[in-house]
């Protein structure tokens, strides 16, 4: 062989190491991670401008430094879709989902996922309040009798609103329970149609700045269940992640810990990047202003009350059979 001749033959050599490397290297990027071997892509879906469980924006926002876990949260429009992408495998997680939309998928066969946080209805926590119409003269829930209280359109939610009213001393007759738009929930009162919403925030806070009456915060607790919290919302991860990736779930489940003691103890600084279009672009006057729901760690603690909840529904047949909460309160 040539002088010539070998380095050619060398050079050529050289090329397919390099692009022999180079595709080695691809391959091992767009490998996923074995255990051990680095973070665990985990995806958090959440609804932009729901409040239901605020972590989402702080994990997504707060450097955490996680190690086993990358924690990517992805918007989705409403609970329905949001459950449907979790059916299906699109998100590992989701966050804030209201009881109502989780009885319908528990009462299925198979339900697997489990809670990692449940959010309270809680008297004195106006998460979920109901509003008075400052036009209308509204200043007292007893004013409400024989004038129109809307409430989100979903059976249950009519049906909580008119237990409270009863509860609170209208009598029965004198209820009026009507709907309003999830889009725009103040519109009635602007018009007139409603003397009051049965509502969560930010639609409370909004209705807070607009100068109507808060006439009580966290009356499903209340007037229902003797002040004890009952679960309004729940955040769900797939039991497939919870046993495939044993270390990124402790580490979410840490890192859940951290974002709602942040929420707790930065409370101005979280509402601040609700201003932010991600998380609902909410008005500073009112991102000031609202109340994070109270985040507790399954546990049977939580569970009578939440069963007597749901046995109220089957017996006034909001739902038609018993439904298995053991997914909500399975303490891992």
């Amino acid at each position: 062989m040539t002088r010539k001749t070998g380095l050619m033959v060398a050079s050529v050599a050289v090329v397919l190491a390099t692009i022999i490397g180079f595709f080695i290297l691809l391959s091992d990027e767009a490998r996923p991670p074995e255990p051990g071997e680095g973070p665990v892509s985990l995806r958090l879906g959440y609804r932009p401008g729901a409040l239901g469980d605020i972590t989402p924006v702080i994990l997504s926002e707060f450097d955490l430094e996680l190690e086993n876990v990358r924690i990517e949260t992805v918007p989705v429009p409403d609970p329905v879709t949001g459950m449907q992408r979790l059916m299906v495998g699109e998100i590992d997680a989701i966050a804030g989902i209201p009881l109502e939309s989780i009885i319908a998928e528990l009462k299925g066969n198979a339900f697997p996922f489990h809670a990692y946080a449940l959010a309270m209805d809680t008297t004195g926590n106006r998460a979920v309040s109901i509003v008075g119409n400052r036009e209308a003269g509204i200043e007292d829930i007893a004013d409400l009798a024989n004038r129109p209280v809307a409430s989100l359109p979903t059976e249950q939610a009519q049906w909580l609103l008119r237990r409270i009213l009863i509860a609170a001393g209208i009598a029965p007759e004198d209820v009026n329970v009507v709907i309003y738009n999830p889009a725009t929930p103040l519109a009635g009162m602007e018009a007139g149609e409603h003397a009051a919403i049965f509502g969560l925030e930010p639609a409370v806070s909004r209705a807070a700045q607009e100068g109507h009456v808060i006439l009580e915060k966290g009356p499903i607790s209340k007037f229902l269940y003797d002040g004890e919290p009952v679960v309004a919302a729940a955040s769900l991860i797939t039991d497939e992640f919870y046993s495939q990736h044993p270390k990124a779930y402790q580490e979410f489940r840490d890192a859940f810990e951290k974002a709602r003691e942040i929420a707790e103890n930065n409370r101005a600084e979280v509402r601040e990047l609700l201003t932010l279009r991600a998380y609902g672009e909410l008005s500073p006057d009112v991102a000031e202003q609202v109340d994070f729901p109270v985040l507790v760690i399954p546990s049977n603690a939580n569970r009578e009350i939440t069963e007597r909840f749901v046995n109220d529904m089957i017996q006034d047949g909001i739902i038609e059979e018993y439904v298995d909460l053991s997914p909500l309160f399975q303490e891992r």
